[in-house]
């Protein structure tokens, strides 16, 4: 299943494999309508029936934050995720995330995110499972319509031409000998792309910058490449944007994990004291290292994060840490390797120990010392 223009693109031959292909109905694509402002009280509370509140009161039953406009604002939309599904034996796994399915993806040299899940197909009929059949006549099925290809117009010349010569200079960087260095400072370090690549045709415009800074501090191909950065934006990880001044041609963005040299060994250190730098984040992070992953944007935020002065087992979650920590202990002690290793990182330095409080490391200490039944120094 896919959209109507992407699979116009791809040849017979590509679309032959496949038994069954769909695309969306016109009726479910789009973003649900949410109530205006202004709405009456009528429509008000029709609605906050079907949030599943109280049509006569007009209570709303969503949580507290999203009966407005700007809890919608904040719903991701756009996402250009895949989902593909794998049936093997009596289970099925579903994965979701980046990776077309190519073997660039799959098995080639592609930086990609997928996350997966793995449980038992079921019946078609029956009332459980997540295999496919179980996922398309449980509903989805009556969101689509068989695909029938349609002939797309005659692309101008220009535009085509303009297109190839942009993936062209993709390639090219792809295929470049190229690699990042990073020289010390007094007190910034030097972030260089150094290497070669072969020149793009003359129209196109090749920009590139470290994915830790802003497009803005994108410089172009031909220049030199040099950046002047803190220890804890150093990255291999650079983007490029490819550029062609044809009307009707996008840009090309992408990024590349390049090879490194010079990082200094304690970037990492440099990188948590610059995300962790008060004891309030710390702790939220602790959290969703332990399994509360949900509390990760917050952590790394000020979002709620009050005036700092409260001790880490009052105003901070501090009695529900330590119920983590001790269940985590008792289930899984393996997931406590990682906490282990941020204290001790962070514990090098006086500012370390400073968003560390001393009485969250006396709990730890018990904790970890009843795990290893040995007391550490």
């Amino acid at each position: 299943m896919s959209r109507q223009e992407e699979l116009d693109k791809l040849s017979e031959h590509a679309l032959a494999a496949w038994k069954e292909i769909f695309v969306l109905s016109d009726t479910a694509q789009g973003e649900a309508e949410d109530v205006p402002a202004d709405a009456d009280e009528e429509g008000e509370a029709d609605q906050a029936g079907a949030n599943g509140g109280d049509p006569g009161t007009g209570v709303d039953a969503r949580q507290d934050g999203d009966t407005s406009a700007a809890g919608a604002d904040a719903r991701p939309s756009g996402l250009h995720a895949k989902m593909i599904a794998v049936e093997h034996g009596w289970d099925a796994t579903w994965y979701v995330g980046s990776a077309n399915l190519t073997s660039a993806a799959f098995g080639g040299g592609n930086v990609e995110v997928m996350a997966s899940v793995t449980g038992k197909k079921g019946r078609k009929e029956g009332a459980s499972g997540c295999g496919i059949d179980r996922f398309l006549h449980g509903g989805f099925l009556k969101l689509c319509v068989p695909y029938q290809r349609v002939e797309p117009e005659p692309e101008d010349q220009r535009v085509t031409d303009a297109r190839e010569r942009l993936e062209a200079a993709g390639d090219a960087l792809v295929d470049a000998d190229l690699r990042v260095v990073c020289v010390p400072g007094d007190d910034l370090w030097t972030l260089t792309i150094d290497g070669g690549v072969a020149p793009p045709a003359d129209d196109v415009e090749v920009a590139a910058w470290p994915v830790s800074v802003g497009e803005d501090q994108a410089l172009r191909l031909g220049e030199p490449l040099r950046w002047r950065l803190p220890v804890a934006r150093l990255t291999a990880f650079i983007a490029f944007r490819l550029r062609v001044p044809v009307p009707g041609v996008d840009d090309i963005r992408m990024t590349l994990r390049l090879p490194a040299e010079g990082m200094p060994a304690d970037r990492m250190h440099h990188v948590l004291r610059g995300l962790l730098d008060s004891p309030e984040k710390f702790l939220r992070f602790l959290r969703a290292l332990l399994g509360g992953i949900e509390q990760l944007p917050a952590a790394l935020t000020d979002e709620g994060q009050g005036d700092g002065a409260a001790p880490w087992g009052f105003g901070l979650g501090g009695e529900t840490l330590l119920d983590d920590l001790v269940r985590t202990a008792s289930r899984a002690p393996d997931r406590l390797k990682p906490v282990r290793r941020l204290i001790d990182d962070l514990r090098k330095t006086e500012e370390g120990r400073r968003i560390v409080p001393d009485d969250l490391l006396a709990v730890w200490t018990a904790v970890e010392a009843a795990v290893t039944r040995e007391p550490r120094s």
